[in-house]
């Protein structure tokens, strides 16, 4: 059996060049033990925390949901990206997870790895009226920072324990 994967992602370094990358090859599938290899290595090399067998319900601010192969953990955007990237580029299933708020999962073992956003660092980049941040980066905290520079329109995000990310997915505040 192969997998088909084609996607692209666009990446901005620190000192602000951008580059699109995109991948469109056919990938063997890989056995449990060369794929768990594959993860390992991945983390070690990127000096991410890579977990094996956290639950959803840990995850998640309902607290419900089942085991999970491996949750990834990076804590800058250029590691996430990367991170991505390789899993794609080894034909790794992956989901992306902000803080949990709202996520119901399902009480089954999900056999991919979970990008988890929660621990990113990055600070709100401010231009006039407005703003950049980290899909990781939380809406309260996003709240506070554009109220301080007195900016308006997203307080009603405020009492979401979530993530810019989280919110921009579930379309939250709609």
């Amino acid at each position: 059996m192969r997998i088909q994967t084609s996607f692209s992602l666009k990446r901005t370094m620190d000192d602000g060049t951008t580059g699109v990358m995109v991948i469109d090859e056919a990938k063997k599938e890989l056995t449990l033990s060369e794929r768990d290899a594959a993860i390992e290595e991945i983390a070690a090399r990127l000096g991410v925390r890579a977990e094996r067998g956290r639950r959803f319900a840990e995850l998640t601010s309902l607290r419900v949901g089942g085991a999970i192969d491996w949750v990834i953990s990076p804590v800058t955007e250029e590691q996430a990206a990367t991170v991505v990237y390789e899993l794609e580029q080894a034909g790794i299933a992956w989901r992306a997870l902000g803080s949990g708020s709202n996520v119901l999962a399902d009480d089954a073992d999900h056999h991919y790895v979970v990008v988890s956003l929660k621990e990113l660092k990055g600070e709100a980049h401010f231009d006039g009226d407005r703003v950049s941040v980290s899909a990781g980066y939380s809406l309260p905290r996003l709240c506070i920072d554009t109220g301080r520079r007195g900016l308006s329109g997203i307080e009603g995000l405020g009492g979401i324990p979530g993530t810019v990310g989280g919110a921009l997915w579930m379309n939250a505040g709609a």
